[in-house]
C-alpha cells in the first residue's frame, strides 16, 4: 500500500513538474534564455519540483482560509443576530454543494488517465489512494484554519471542525450513490440543483432569522459519520472501478481534443441568427455590428440571466430592509463603508472574458491571418468599437445593481442619503467599465488562445489570478463611499487611457494566433 502511494504521488509530482517547465518555456522573457532541452536540465527540474512542492503546501491552507473568511465569516457578519450561529449554518448548508462539485474521486484528470490506462496502475488502488490522500490533506489543512477562526469568532473549535467532517461524510455518500447507480443519472443536473438549493438555504434563511440550532447541527453531522463508515466500507469492497474509469476518463473528457471543440462550435452555431441582418454602418463598425447582430443570442444570454438574478436579489433585499430594521441598518452601513465588497461581485459577473473568447473563435481566428487586420491604427479603431459594445453588454446588470444599492441607501435614510445613493450607482458603473476594459485589453495584449482554443499564455493566467487576489483583498477594506466613488472613477479613466496607448503600441506585436 505504501509503495503504491509513493508511485502515485511521484506520478502526480512529475506531471505537475512538467507543467511548470512547459509554462516557463512559454513566458516571453524566458523562453529564449531557457535551453531547448528544457526537461533534461537538472537545475530547472529541481526548481520546478520546489515550485510544485510549495504549491502543494500552500494549496493545503490557502483555499480553506479564503473559504472560511469570505464564504462564512465575512458574509455571516452581514446578518443580524448571532454571527457564530449564522457562520455554522452557512458552513453546514454549503457542505451539500461541496459534496457534489468539489468531489475528487471521480473527477477526470490527465494523471489518472496516464496512471490507469497508460501505466496500467490498478484503478481501484489509484483512485482510492489519491482520494484518501486528498481528504487527509484537507483535514490537516482545516485544523489550524479552524483553530484560528475559533479564536477570531469566539466559536467552539470542535463545532467548526464538524464542518469539514460533515463535508467529507457527504462526499463519501455521494460517491457511493454514483457507484451504485453506475453514473446513469444526469449528475451535472443534480449538482446544479444541489448548489442552487445549498446557496439559497445558506444565505437566504438567515435573512428570515432562521439558522440551524446547535443540537440539530451536531446530531445531523454525527448521523452523517455513520453514513461515512458505511459508504467507506462499500467503496473499499467495490471492484468495478476500471469500468467506471472508462466512463469519466475518456480521451475527450481528459484532453479536450479538437473534435470536442468542433462539437462546442457546432453548439454555438445553433445560437447564430440566420435572419436577415440590416447594418447601416461601414468599415470596422460594420464588422462589429454584423458580428453582434448575428451572435446576440449567445452574447446576451448570460447577461439576461444575471440581470434577472440581480433583480430578484435586490427585490428580496429591499423587502427585507423595509420589514426588518436591523437588516436595513446593516445593509445601509455596508453600502456606505464597504462598497468594495461589490468589486469582487462585479469581477465575477463581468462577461468580458467569455465575450473575448467568443470574438476569437468566431471572428479573429480567421481575420488575424490578414496583415491589414494587425496594423496599429486598425487595431486601435476596432478595439474602441468593441470596448463600447462590451461596456454596453456588461452595464445592464451593473445598472440594476447600482439602482438596487441606491434604493437601499435611500431606504436606510440618514444625512445625504440620496447623494450617497447616486454615488453608489456611479461607483458600480465605473467598476463594470473597468473590468470590461481590463478583459479586452488583456485579450489584445496577451492573446492567450491558439487555433484550438487552448490557453497557451501563462502570463494571461497569472494576470487573471492577480486580478482575483486584488479584488479579494480590497473587498476586506472599509472605504467611505465618497472616497471610493471618486477613486474608482479616477482609476477607471486612467486605466482606459493607458489601455488605449498600450493597445496602439503593443498589440500589433501581441495580437496574433499562437502556434
Amino acid at each position: 500500500m505504501i509503495h503504491d502511494f509513493v508511485v502515485a504521488f511521484r506520478l502526480q509530482s512529475t506531471y505537475r513538474k512538467n507543467c511548470v517547465l512547459y509554462s516557463l518555456k512559454h513566458i516571453p522573457l524566458l523562453k529564449k534564455a531557457l535551453p531547448s532541452a528544457l526537461y533534461k536540465s537538472k537545475a530547472l527540474t529541481i526548481f520546478a519540483l520546489i515550485l510544485t512542492t510549495l504549491y502543494e503546501v500552500i494549496n493545503i491552507f490557502v483555499g480553506k482560509i479564503f473559504y472560511m473568511w469570505l464564504m462564512l465569516y465575512l458574509l455571516a457578519k452581514l446578518y443580524p443576530g448571532n454571527t457564530q450561529a449564522t457562520m455554522l449554518h452557512i458552513g453546514f448548508c454549503l457542505s451539500f454543494a461541496g459534496a457534489t462539485i468539489n468531489n475528487e474521486l471521480f473527477s477526470p484528470s490527465k494523471d489518472k488517465y496516464y496512471a490507469i490506462f497508460i501505466m496500467r496502475f490498478p484503478a481501484k488502488r489509484y483512485l482510492l489512494l489519491n482520494y484518501s490522500y486528498g481528504q487527509i490533506k484537507s483535514m490537516v489543512g482545516f485544523l489550524p484554519v479552524m483553530f484560528v477562526f475559533s479564536k477570531l469568532t469566539n466559536t467552539s473549535f470542535w463545532l467548526l471542525m464538524l464542518i469539514p467532517i460533515f463535508s467529507l461524510s457527504l462526499k463519501n455518500l455521494v460517491n457511493m450513490i454514483k457507484v451504485k447507480r453506475n453514473f446513469k443519472e444526469n449528475h451535472m443536473s443534480l449538482a446544479f440543483w444541489a448548489v442552487v438549493l445549498s446557496l439559497a438555504a445558506a444565505y437566504g434563511l438567515p435573512v428570515l432569522s432562521i439558522t440551524i440550532g446547535t443540537i440539530p447541527y451536531v446530531a445531523t453531522i454525527l448521523i452523517s459519520v455513520i453514513g461515512f463508515v458505511l459508504s467507506e466500507r462499500y467503496l473499499l469492497r467495490y471492484e468495478g472501478y476500471k469500468n467506471i474509469c472508462r466512463n469519466f476518463l475518456s480521451n475527450e473528457d481528459v484532453f479536450a481534443t479538437w473534435d470536442t471543440k468542433e462539437i462546442n462550435k457546432k453548439q454555438t452555431l445553433e445560437q447564430i441568427s440566420d435572419e436577415k441582418v440590416t447594418v447601416n454602418s461601414t468599415g470596422y463598425r460594420y464588422l462589429n455590428d454584423l458580428f453582434i447582430q448575428r451572435h446576440r443570442k449567445y452574447l446576451l444570454k448570460s447577461t439576461k440571466y444575471i440581470s434577472i438574478g440581480c433583480i430578484l436579489v435586490f427585490m428580496t433585499g429591499i423587502i427585507a430592509a423595509v420589514l426588518f430594521p436591523n437588516i436595513r441598518i446593516g445593509l445601509g452601513d455596508v453600502l456606505r463603508n464597504k462598497l468594495t465588497l461589490l468589486l469582487f461581485v462585479m469581477y465575477m459577473i463581468n462577461r468580458g472574458q467569455n465575450i473575448s473568447r467568443y470574438l476569437f473563435m468566431n471572428c479573429d481566428h480567421s481575420m488575424l491571418t490578414y496583415r491589414f487586420y494587425r496594423q496599429p491604427a486598425d487595431i486601435l479603431r476596432l478595439f474602441r468599437i468593441r470596448l463600447i459594445t462590451m461596456i454596453q453588454i456588461n452595464c445592464k446588470p451593473a445598472l440594476i445593481i447600482g439602482a438596487g444599492c441606491g434604493i437601499l441607501i435611500a431606504i436606510d435614510g440618514g444625512q445625504n442619503s440620496m447623494l450617497l445613493g447616486i454615488l453608489a450607482w456611479i461607483s458600480i458603473i465605473a467598476m463594470s467599465v473597468f473590468f470590461s476594459v481590463h478583459y479586452l485589453v488583456m485579450y489584445y495584449l496577451l492573446q492567450p488562445y491558439n487555433s484550438e482554443m487552448d490557453i497557451k499564455n501563462p502570463i494571461f493566467s497569472a494576470v487573471q489570478g492577480g486580478t482575483y487576489m486584488i479584488t479579494f483583498i480590497l473587498m476586506q477594506n472599509e472605504i467611505p463611499l465618497v472616497f471610493f466613488c471618486f477613486g474608482m472613477i479616477g482609476f477607471t479613466l486612467l486605466y482606459c487611457i493607458l489601455a488605449l496607448v498600450a493597445v496602439y503600441y503593443l498589440a500589433p506585436k501581441t495580437f496574433r494566433i499562437h502556434v
